[in-house]
């Protein structure tokens, strides 16, 4: 079996070189990942920080309001979109109801000339009318 040795053992076993190369190559790793980390470091955050504005951001109490992902914010905006769809139709009806009154009818005349004729028959009775009770006054 194999059998733990204590520091002291295994420090008689092994020449000093060995040592030495152990602490060279575990100081030489730690200085190439260091070196790397700085230099992937701006690539990971930029990776982070889209990823946290795909997700959105939970509101944290008393520092930031919270900010909702791609995904909320496009079904937002489909259902804004919506709304207006459904505006522009209540809105096309109106223009539609508009435009039969204004538009000729039957290529001769319009609803509202066709009003407006009326109103001034009436208005051209009336003000005989009138003339005729001044006359017969005098």
């Amino acid at each position: 079996m194999f059998a733990l040795q204590t520091f002291s053992d295994w420090a008689e076993d092994t020449s000093l070189f060995a040592i030495a190369s152990w602490i060279v190559g575990i100081t030489a790793v730690t200085t190439f990942l260091w070196r790397s980390n700085r230099k992937i470091q701006p690539f990971v955050n930029a990776v982070r920080e889209f990823l946290e504005d795909w997700r959105g951001t939970p509101g944290r109490l008393g520092i930031e309001d919270p900010r909702p992902g791609v995904v909320a914010t496009l079904a937002d905006h489909g259902k804004q979109l919506k709304d207006h769809g459904e505006q522009l139709s209540e809105n096309a009806t109106k223009l539609a109801a508009i435009e039969s009154q204004v538009t000729p009818n039957h290529g001769s005349t319009s609803k509202l000339t066709e009003d407006v004729q009326d109103i001034a028959a009436g208005l051209a009775q009336l003000t005989q009318r009138f003339d005729d009770h001044i006359a017969k006054s005098k």
